[in-house]
């Protein structure tokens, strides 16, 4: 009898002991006890380095915007690349025309006359026209080479270049030259340090009509009354029906006769 009561008091001893070890092991490990787990080192750095990201681009902007050294760098590199760009920036020359400068019959834009004679010499070119229009002569719009000057103007170009006149033939010879010194002090008063340069009209194939004559005079003197240059040369269309589309307009190779015979023309009065 006193053997059984001795182990059940071992037994009743180690649940006892079991009991309790338990205890203090739940009150070690469980998370939600405060303070459980916080050993130095470990969970500080994962609970800091979430905010810390998330916060990274604020911090980097504020220290941008607030820091002399950083925006001194910045205008300067910014003032750098500026000045750069500026001194390799290419001399943008307008050509202002009617179906010529458009480039009507030609098989694209990279064929006109103007985008060859800008290939050919490395400069930037923006072309302004109205199909069938002149200096005196309005397109079927009631459009001429004037109300082209806004537009030409707009664009900042160093040097414009007029060509064309082919439709002002039958004009009044006094409105024609009224006209025409009227549009180059327009252009020169609205650009006063672009190069203006006018260009004796083409005609095409065959010999130009006399009354061609009259408008390359008043071209002429349009355009040196306003300190610009007068261009004249041999009409590289003449003689050459194969480089005609129709009766009027070049194909591919009549502007790319014209843009060479222009191009050497232009080069030496290109600023350098």
């Amino acid at each position: 009898m006193m053997l059984v009561n001795r182990v059940w008091t071992a037994l009743l001893l180690l649940a006892t002991v079991a009991v309790f070890g338990g205890v203090v092991y739940v009150v070690g490990h469980d998370p939600k006890v405060e303070g459980a787990g916080e050993t130095p080192g470990a969970t500080a750095p994962s609970i800091s380095s979430s905010p810390s990201r998330s916060a990274s681009p604020a911090s980097f902007s504020s220290s941008a915007s607030s820091s002399p050294s950083t925006s001194a760098s910045t205008s300067s590199s910014s003032s750098s690349s500026s000045s750069s760009s500026s001194s390799s920036k290419k001399t943008l020359v307008a050509f202002v025309g009617d179906d010529y400068t458009d480039g009507l019959g030609s098989s694209g834009s990279s064929h006109t006359f103007p985008a060859l004679v800008a290939s050919s010499l490395g400069v930037s070119e923006k072309r302004f026209y109205y199909d069938g229009a002149g200096y005196a002569k309005a397109d079927a719009n009631g459009k001429s080479y004037a109300d082209l000057v806004d537009s030409v103007v707009a664009a900042h170009p160093d040097v414009v270049i007029v060509t064309g006149g082919r439709n002002d033939r039958a004009d009044n010879v006094a409105t024609l030259t009224s006209d025409a010194a009227a549009l180059f002090a327009s252009l020169h008063a609205g650009l006063p340090d672009a190069e203006l340069i006018a260009v004796a009209p083409w005609w095409g194939d065959s010999t130009h009509p006399e009354s061609l004559s009259a408008v390359d005079s008043a071209v002429q003197a349009g355009v040196t009354a306003s300190n610009g240059v007068y261009i004249s040369e041999a009409d590289p269309l003449y003689g050459h029906s194969d480089w005609m589309s129709d009766d009027a307009d070049p194909n591919d190779d009549g502007y790319k006769a014209i843009a060479t015979a222009l191009a050497a023309k232009l080069k030496p009065l290109l600023p350098s």
